[in-house]
């Protein structure tokens, strides 16, 4: 579950500052703003853009201990159950990964 939170926060952080830095660079600042009046919950991401940048980076933080702590953990003797277990654990590192990722483009693109 925190898995899943952590990647849609850093995805946040990169809508709410990123994805308008690099539209109004390019030019796009029109397209922006029809963007904002059809999702207004962009603008509300915006204003708020320093907690939802420490909320992020927090949870990511979190994800990554979290990580750390279980990856010496066996895996059930199952074959089946010891599949999937292999196979969320990588899962979940892509996911940490994804979400690293997003949050430091989120960092290059926009600023605080």
């Amino acid at each position: 579950m925190i898995r899943y939170l952590t990647l849609l926060l850093s995805g946040s952080t990169l809508l709410c500052c990123g994805l308008p830095a690099l539209m109004v660079t390019l030019g796009f600042g029109s397209s922006l703003v029809s963007l904002w009046s059809v999702f207004p919950v962009l603008l509300l991401l915006s204003e708020h853009k320093l907690i939802v940048w420490c909320l992020s980076g927090l949870f990511i933080f979190i994800n990554g201990i979290i990580l750390l702590k279980n990856r010496f953990r066996s895996c059930p003797a199952d074959q089946e159950l010891a599949s999937s277990c292999r196979m969320g654990r990588k899962t979940g590192y892509r996911l940490w990964f994804l979400s690293i990722s997003l949050f430091f483009v989120g960092v290059l693109l926009g600023n605080l």
